[in-house]
Formats: C-alpha cells, structure tokens, sequence
C-alpha cells in the first residue's frame, strides 16, 4: 500500500527502527529490544522477560515537532501480544502496556494507545483484560476503553482515530469496536510537556511494558477513514511502501 499523505512517521521494524516516512524520524533501541517474524517483514520483538525487563524503540524525547499533533490524530501498529499487562510488573503504573505513544501522566498529556489489563478505569467498568485503551491528555484525560478483548499470540491491526469534539474509533482488523468512556467532550488539543517521550514499547515516567511483538507502528495527523484503514489491513504482509 502507498503511504497516505497525513503519515507522521512509520516504524516497521524490519531489522531498523528508522522513520519509513519522509520525515526521517528514525528510533534507537533501548535496552535490548531483538526482532523476530512479523506480518508484515520482521518487527520489534519486545517479548523481554514477561515484561520484566524495560524495552523499548525511543522515537524522541521531547516529542519530534511533526508527532506534536493536534485536533484530528491516528494511532496504529500490527500487535502480537503475549502477554496480558500485569500490575505486578508495572511498579505502580497499573495494567498497561504502551503499544505507541507519548502519555506523560505527570502533566496528564499525549496521545497513546495501550494493551490494557484492566477491568475498571477512569470509572469505567464493564471493560475485558487484554482490551484497547486510547488516551488523550492535555490536563485532563480523554479516555476510550474497547469492550472487546484481543486474543493473544496472533497479529491484530490496532488503529485508534480521533477528531476534536467527536467520539474516538477503535478498530481491530479495520473494524470498529464497541468502545466506552466517562470523558467530558475533547477540544482537539493535546499536550506535549518537555519531558514527555514518543515511543513504542514503554511510557517514560511509569513502568508500562508492552509484551509481544510490534510491527508498522505509525502516527498520522488526520483520523483515517475506515476505507483507509481496511486498506492498511489488506495490504498485510505487503506492508506500507514509500
């Protein structure tokens, strides 16, 4: 698949974890992130040991100017999980696992999704262990949990959309999931404090490992549509070309 114009930045993780994009972001990894089969060429292997050890792809810290995205933004990444997030390997950062993102919970800011753990947050109830949870920060929450669980150890295409004042959409595999929140209504601004990271794999100031595999990890200044993000989908292993 040709890649759209609102892409931000592409990490693959094709045994690199450079910028695919024309914006050159390219990551470094941290702490002995190796690569294994993806779906689409080779991806990050975060698989650590159960999630113990704090791997991750630094994009940059603080945010690269062009990923300091407002009003209309889009998460996505191919995910292998093995792992539900677990609070006992989180050091009191709760069941997350950052797929991609930049949330800084000490200034309440970024955008990130996560492979959440959970069965209560924010007031939400009614949310599986091992769903999707899409978060936007810019001093207060604005939070989306799926209803659905995600199954371990096979690929899943994750995309997370949003625009200011409307609902967030979550897909799996280019579907929309069922998702709540106890959000009041999003302005379309999101902070990005100095000390704020965008990675793939971990947050920066709690312990929030991702334990699986990531592959196509991409940003995009625009919500996709759902046309698009089937076409993602499709495109499976032939991946998102230059």
């Amino acid at each position: 698949m040709a890649q759209l114009s609102s892409l931000q930045g592409l990490w693959s993780g094709n045994d690199s974890p450079n910028d695919s994009s024309a914006n050159g972001y390219n990551g470094t990894l941290e702490n002995g992130v190796a690569y294994g089969l993806g779906e689409a060429g080779d991806a990050f292997d975060l698989t650590g040991n159960n999630g113990t050890t704090d791997e991750y792809v630094l994009i940059g810290q603080p945010v690269p100017t062009n990923l300091q995205i407002q009003n209309a933004i889009t998460l996505s990444a191919w995910i292998y999980p093995t792992q539900i997030p677990n609070p006992n390997y989180s050091n009191g950062g709760g069941a997350l696992g950052l797929i991609i993102g930049s949330q800084h919970d000490g200034n309440t800011a970024g955008a990130t999704i996560f492979f959440d753990g959970n069965t209560n947050s924010q007031g939400i109830t009614g949310i599986p262990p091992g769903h999707i949870q899409f978060q936007i920060g810019n001093g207060s929450w604005h939070e989306y949990d799926t209803t659905t669980q995600l199954p371990l150890n096979q690929w899943t295409l994750i995309t997370a959309t949003r625009t200011a004042t409307n609902p967030a959409q979550i897909y799996y595999n280019g579907v929309l999931q069922p998702s709540v929140t106890s959000e009041s209504a999003w302005n379309g601004t999101i902070s990005y404090p100095s000390g704020a990271m965008f990675a793939i794999g971990q947050q920066n100031d709690y312990n929030r490992p991702f334990v699986g595999l990531i592959n196509e990890a991409q940003i995009y200044n625009a919500a996709l549509t759902q046309a698009q993000i089937t076409a993602i989908y499709n495109a499976g292993r032939g991946g998102i070309c230059p």
